[in-house]
C-alpha cells in the first residue's frame, strides 16, 4: 500500500515555463467561446488567419459539458488570484460559462459535473445521486460521480463509486470502458485515476497509482498519451488522434491529484506531455499558438490512413500503427481544453512558484 504524506507536487525549469504559458493564455483563449451577449460557441475552426465559430452542437457532443468543465477550471484559477482586475475578468468568464452550463445541463454525467462544481464552492446542499445505477454507466460517468461525491462530502456514495471503478480495473492497471465494454479511450483511464486519487483511501490510492503507472509505461517516446486501450490485453489499441486536452489537461490532472494525495509524482511524464504540445512531436510544430491565444485540438492521421490502424488495434497490432505516415493537425479548438488545463495546471503553477520563492 502507498504511504501518505508526500510533499505537494511542483514543477521546475522549462516544464514550469510551459505550464505557466498555458495558464496565462487560457482566459484570453476562452473569451472567443462566450462573447458578451452572444450564443455559446461549441468550437472554433482555426484555418490560416481566419477563425470560424460554430454554435451548433455536433451530433456526438453534449452541450452543457464544455461550459461546466470550463467553469470548474476557471474556479480553480480564481482561487489562485488576488483581488483585482484579473480576478474580476475570470469571475466574469465563469458567470458566462456557468450560465450556459446550467441552462442546458441534463443527464447523469452533467448532473455529476454540476454537483462537483457546487462542492468545490463548499456547498453540502448540492449532494445528488445518479438516476441510473453505477453499473449501467460508462467509466467516465462513474469517475465524475465519484468526484462529485467527494466534493460534496457524501462518503457513502463516494465509496460505492470508488468500488465500482476498482471493479473495472484490470490486473495490468488499465480500466474497462464499462462493465460490458473492453476497449477504452484515454479519458476512460485518466478520469478514474484522478477520481480514485481524489477519493484517497488506501484501496483507491493504490488503484490510482497502478493505473497511472501503466499509463506512464505506455506513454509515447515523445510524451504522447495514446487514444485507445485494450485493458483486457493490457496494451494500446490505437495511437491516434493525440489530443491537446489529454496532454495539457486530463493527464496532468490525474498526475497532480495522485501526487497531491500521497502517491508517486511522475513529473517527467508531465514535462514530456507539455513539451509534445510545444513542438517536440511528430510534426516538429507547436500546437500552441500564443499569437492567436489558441491550441489546436489534436494531431491525427490524414484521411488517407484514417481507419486502417483501428483494424490493426483490434488484432493486437495497435503499437504498429504509429509507424504509418500521414499526420496532420485538427485545426479546431474547444473550451474544455482550457478548462481542464486550468483545473490541472493553475494550482500546480501557483504551488511551484510559491515553492521557488520561499
Amino acid at each position: 500500500m502507498i504511504s501518505r504524506g508526500s510533499s505537494p507536487p511542483t514543477l521546475h525549469g522549462r516544464a514550469l515555463e510551459r505550464a505557466r504559458t498555458l495558464v496565462d493564455m487560457a482566459p484570453d483563449a476562452l473569451e472567443r467561446f462566450v462573447p458578451e451577449g452572444g450564443e455559446f460557441r461549441q468550437r472554433c475552426l482555426l484555418e490560416n488567419d481566419a477563425e470560424t465559430p460554430e454554435t451548433s452542437t455536433p451530433a456526438y457532443s453534449h452541450p452543457s459539458r464544455y461550459p461546466l468543465i470550463t467553469t470548474l477550471g476557471l474556479a480553480r484559477l480564481l482561487a489562485m488570484l488576488p483581488a483585482g482586475a484579473a480576478a474580476d475578468r475570470v469571475r466574469s468568464l465563469m458567470t458566462r460559462f456557468e450560465a450556459h452550463g446550467f441552462a442546458t445541463h441534463h443527464g447523469d454525467p452533467e448532473q455529476a459535473l454540476a454537483a462537483w462544481l457546487a462542492g468545490t464552492r463548499g456547498s453540502r446542499d448540492a449532494r445528488a445521486r445518479p438516476a441510473a445505477g453505477l453499473e449501467e454507466m460508462d467509466t467516465q460517468g462513474v469517475a465524475w460521480w465519484l468526484c462529485a461525491h467527494v466534493a460534496t462530502g457524501d462518503a457513502t456514495a463516494a465509496e460505492a463509486a470508488a468500488h465500482e471503478l476498482r471493479l473495472r480495473q484490470r490486473p495490468g492497471g488499465l480500466f474497462r470502458a464499462s462493465r460490458a465494454a473492453g476497449h477504452a479511450t484515454f479519458n476512460q483511464q485518466s478520469y478514474p485515476v484522478h477520481a480514485l486519487a481524489m477519493h484517497g483511501d488506501g484501496p483507491s490510492l493504490d488503484a490510482a497509482a497502478r493505473g497511472m503507472a501503466r499509463l506512464v509505461a505506455l506513454q509515447g517516446r515523445e510524451g504522447q498519451w495514446w487514444w485507445l486501450y485494450d485493458p483486457d490485453r493490457d496494451r494500446v489499441s490505437d495511437r491516434y488522434p493525440v489530443y491537446a486536452v489529454h496532454q495539457a489537461g486530463m493527464a496532468p490532472m490525474a498526475l497532480v491529484q495522485l501526487a497531491a494525495s500521497g502517491g508517486p509524482w511522475h513529473d517527467d511524464a508531465l514535462a514530456r506531455s507539455l513539451e509534445w504540445l510545444f513542438g517536440a512531436n511528430e510534426l516538429r510544430t507547436s500546437l500552441v499558438l500564443p499569437e492567436r491565444r489558441a491550441i489546436y485540438r489534436a494531431m491525427r492521421r490524414s484521411e488517407l490512413w484514417g481507419r486502417i490502424p483501428l483494424g490493426l488495434g483490434r488484432r493486437g497490432l495497435g503499437m504498429l500503427n504509429g509507424l504509418l505516415p500521414g499526420k496532420e493537425f485538427n485545426r479546431s479548438t474547444r473550451s474544455y481544453t482550457y478548462g481542464w488545463l486550468l483545473y490541472a495546471l493553475a494550482p500546480l503553477v501557483a504551488a511551484s512558484e510559491g515553492s521557488a520563492g520561499s
